[in-house]
């Protein structure tokens, strides 16, 4: 309208100069003038109002869709299988969700205000102290951890975790998410565990329960390569029990098997240390493998099977040794050397038990090489 009455006037003085001219000194011209002002300044605040109204429903607009992004999240947080944590800038629970209050035992309104390390176990506060320490340099990480429920029982979680800082940088808290796993780490462990005795079993004598000749030669090939930087002496007992096939021939099968193992026993009681191993190295013969031991203690220890054995004393009608089961031993003590190779040690040893039979059987033969 104001820009009409403005275009009214231009056309005018335009077209008719004189009638303007008339008109500017007449009344006529302050009142159009007027109605001109004030016209403007209607339309102006009809504007400002339309301009307001139109600001108030796009702030109304704005708010409508925050209120259902808070409404969308919350639904999502709330029927999320994860559990849902948030801490502030001391690691105080600001948000726990009603799955996560769930697994621990709380309620949510118990949770909300607790510290977190109140949830760790004491033997993983290593684990808590090193993820704080990440979230505030701002790095973001998946861990597993053990949290406290309410009753005192220890639960495995995985947690991933990330940190919240504001616009100025400043930290201020973190968001996790959290994984139940303790079932998940429960069958790891039933699994280890029996990877575990599999690897027992492997390593058995399935008859007298003491090493196999696998464990055997693994082992000694481990301990010979130690020497090489340790200069130690590693010593080695081949045992053989005297004329026993003619036991197991007399006496049978059974009785033979209970030999073996009385004799394994034996084996067992008689070395020193737990890095000792006694093995059955094949039908009547064990051995035994004992690190760091100079040829007199090996020795020694060789007597005192031999001695332990006779102390059985398992009847043998048929030897012409005795009227007991007696064994033959052969000790070898080796120093490391680049040109010997473990299965030459066990020759060595094998020949001084050779040695004992050939000199009659029930004795020790022995040297160091």
């Amino acid at each position: 309208m104001t820009g009409t009455v403005f275009l009214f006037g231009s056309v005018l003085c335009f077209i008719f100069p004189e009638v303007a001219l008339r008109l500017a000194d007449s009344a006529v011209h302050a009142v159009i003038s007027i109605i001109s002002y004030f016209i403007f300044l209607v339309s102006g605040f009809i504007m400002l109002m339309l301009a307001r109204e139109k600001s108030d429903m796009l702030v109304q607009e704005i708010r409508k869709s925050l209120k259902k992004s808070e409404i969308r999240f919350q639904k999502i947080v709330e029927t999320a299988i994860e559990g849902i944590l948030i801490f502030d800038e001391n690691y105080r629970i600001t948000f726990a969700n009603k799955n996560m209050a769930l697994m621990l035992g709380y309620t949510v309104e118990e949770m909300i205000g607790m510290s977190y390390v109140s949830l760790i176990p004491e033997n993983y506060m290593d684990i808590y102290n090193y993820q704080v320490s990440l979230r505030k340099r701002g790095e973001d990480s998946v861990y597993e951890c053990c949290l406290l429920r309410k009753d005192g029982s220890e639960r495995w979680f995985l947690i991933s975790a990330k940190a919240m800082f504001d616009d100025n940088g400043k930290f201020e808290g973190s968001f996790s998410v959290i994984t139940d796993i303790t079932e998940r780490k429960e069958m790891e462990r039933l699994l280890e565990e029996t990877n575990r005795q599999l690897v027992e079993l492997s390593n058995k004598d399935g008859l007298t329960g003491i090493a196999n000749r696998r464990l055997f030669d693994s082992t000694l090939e481990q301990e010979y390569s130690k020497m090489k930087d340790s200069g130690s002496k590693l010593s080695i007992i081949m045992l053989d029990i005297d004329h026993f096939k003619e036991y197991n021939d007399y006496y049978g099968h059974v009785m033979g098997d209970e030999c073996l193992r009385q004799v394994g026993r034996v084996l067992e009681r008689c070395i020193r240390h737990s890095y000792d191993l006694a093995a059955r190295y094949g039908g009547e013969e064990f051995a035994v493998i004992m690190p760091d031991t100079d040829i007199h203690s090996a020795v020694k220890i060789a007597e005192r099977i031999q001695q332990c054995i006779k102390e059985l004393k398992i009847e043998h009608g048929k030897s012409p040794v005795s009227e007991y089961v007696t064994a033959s031993l052969g000790v070898a003590t080796v120093h490391y050397s680049h040109d010997r190779i473990p299965e030459e040690i066990v020759a060595i040893a094998d020949k001084l038990l050779y040695r004992a039979k050939v000199l009659g059987r029930n004795r020790i033969e022995y040297a160091e090489v």
